[in-house]
């Protein structure tokens, strides 16, 4: 395992090595997709970027080897996202690539069945198979649990019906992971999360919703009417929802913004070639920096199996404002031309305000941390 910088040895040579190689083939392959046009349509998952990214292992990064994965830990994983973001100008693609992988595919591995994973898993992590990450619902707003889909027991499985929305890649995906609550009044207690194939009688999934920012991430909204699901569906306990979702939420939180650290050191790097005032060029190294040591250290903290709640907010919170920063710094410097829809300036200024929104907004961020500091 690399130390938390990234630069130290490794106490075992062989999966060091593997994992430079890992990183490097990343740096490359976003090189390769930052080239290739998109054509007219530039929203939507690029479903061929999508296969090449598996086909290196982006889509399996922190699953064990026996389900398709690479096997790595999170400071290795976060390093090869790192390295792809700061190469690949699709930023939809990344956050779409993480999304699955620490929402869905991370709690999968932690609280499915040997035969869910048979079933998902693999399939995840080859590619073959996209999850989406179904909590968030119209009438929610911030407190996730205040759910209204309701999971109902029946003599085989389960009922489901409610909606769902801002779920990403869920236009695009195979198998739901879906949180419902058994009783409303019981609120976390109840919650179940369940694995729910895309295509089930009463399942129907809304056309992808346009975004602002990260256009490559299909979003969009789920609806169940009256979902027939078999017991096996059941992901982790009964009532063992909150754990589920506690799970994917450390790591998304905490991981999801690695490319963005790549994007943040490679807006450092644009600044210098256009020669932007030194103050300028400074600044954004220093945010750089900051951030991908802030991600390095929760990473490795992670991996010695510490608790990263704390740690994971803050990275969230300084990466994704320290983005924006960045992003607005390369804008202005790049010139009017800049300011035309399609240039790469503006769209990753809107990928970066984006990323100040998903996996908790600024404002939860600040909240999380007050209340894991003893405020109230």
């Amino acid at each position: 395992m690399s130390s938390p910088d990234g630069s130290g040895p490794s106490l075992d040579l062989a999966l060091d090595r593997r994992q430079r190689a890992l990183q490097d083939r990343a740096a490359e392959l976003g090189r390769t997709i930052s080239a290739e046009p998109r054509g007219a349509a530039r929203s939507g998952l690029d479903r061929a970027a999508w296969t090449r990214c598996a086909a290196i292992g982006l889509t399996g990064l922190v699953i064990d080897v026996e389900h398709g994965g690479q096997g790595l830990g999170a400071l290795d994983a976060v390093l090869c996202l790192e390295a792809f973001g700061a190469t690949c100008a699709d930023g939809g693609l990344a956050f779409a690539l993480g999304a699955q992988l620490f929402s869905v595919a991370a709690p999968l591995q932690r609280f499915g069945t040997p035969a869910q994973h048979a079933d998902h898993l693999v399939g995840l992590c080859s590619g073959a198979t996209i999850g989406a990450h179904a909590l968030t619902e119209p009438g929610s707003g911030s407190d996730a649990f205040a759910l209204a889909t309701t999971a109902t027991p029946t003599a085989d499985g389960w009922r489901l019906s409610g909606s769902k929305t801002f779920c990403t890649n869920a236009p695009e995906a195979d198998v739901l992971l879906v949180f419902a609550t058994m009783d409303r009044a019981r609120g976390w207690s109840a919650v179940q999360a369940l694995l729910v194939p895309a295509d089930a009688p009463g399942v129907t999934v809304a056309p992808a919703i346009r975004t602002a920012g990260l256009p490559g991430a299909p979003i969009g909204e789920v609806f169940l009417d009256d979902v027939a699901v078999p017991a096996t569906a059941l992901l982790g306990p009964r009532g063992g929802g909150l754990a589920v979702f506690d799970h994917s939420m450390g790591w998304e939180r905490g991981c999801i913004l690695a490319p963005a650290v790549g994007a943040l050191a490679a807006g450092a790097a644009r600044l210098r070639e256009l020669g932007a005032p030194a103050s300028i060029v400074g600044a954004a190294e220093v945010r750089a920096r900051i951030a991908s040591l802030m991600l390095r250290r929760m990473a490795w903290a992670r991996d010695q199996g510490q608790r990263v709640d704390r740690l994971a907010s803050m990275v969230k919170l300084q990466v994704a404002q320290g983005w924006q920063v960045t992003a607005d710094a390369v804008l202005a410097a790049e010139g009017p031309g800049a300011q035309l829809a399609d240039a790469a300036a503006c769209s990753a200024r809107l990928d970066a305000v984006a990323s100040r929104i998903y996996s908790g907004t600024d404002e939860i961020q600040r909240d999380l941390l007050g209340h894991q500091l003893g405020l109230r």
